[in-house]
């Protein structure tokens, strides 16, 4: 059983890793690709048709809809996600994160206390 000494809120957690002080270029890939696929989105709409079939279908208002138009125009595609602020979502996303960092090198990336039970 770990005991806290600094302080700590209801919405804090604490964890212990043991890892290289360098990351190895494909621990940084996996960071990446951990990011990419679960913080930044699917992909919604890459033009004026699917805006407005993804503008319809979840009632987006005019002035959003006009800067992702704009966006869109510009040559980008459009990404949306959702993200819950509960502490089970943070410790899903960590742990994931630290998942995919290990399976990488599990001699160079190890979770000794990565529960975030206190």
């Amino acid at each position: 059983m770990m005991i806290r000494n600094d302080y700590t809120t209801n919405s804090s957690s604490s964890f212990i890793l043991a890892r290289k002080t360098e990351l190895s270029q494909q621990q940084k890939e996996a960071i990446v690709e951990f990011v990419v696929n679960r913080m930044l989105g699917q992909k919604v709409a890459s033009s004026r048709e699917e805006l407005h079939e993804y503008a319809e279908r979840y009632r987006i208002d005019s002035r959003t809809r006009d800067r992702m138009q704009a966006e869109i125009d510009r040559g980008l595609s459009l990404y949306a996600g959702y993200v819950s602020f509960a502490e089970d979502e943070t410790a899903y996303l960590l742990k994931g994160l630290w998942r995919a960092v290990g399976r990488v090198d599990p001699s160079s990336f190890v979770g000794i206390d990565t529960s975030l039970e206190y």
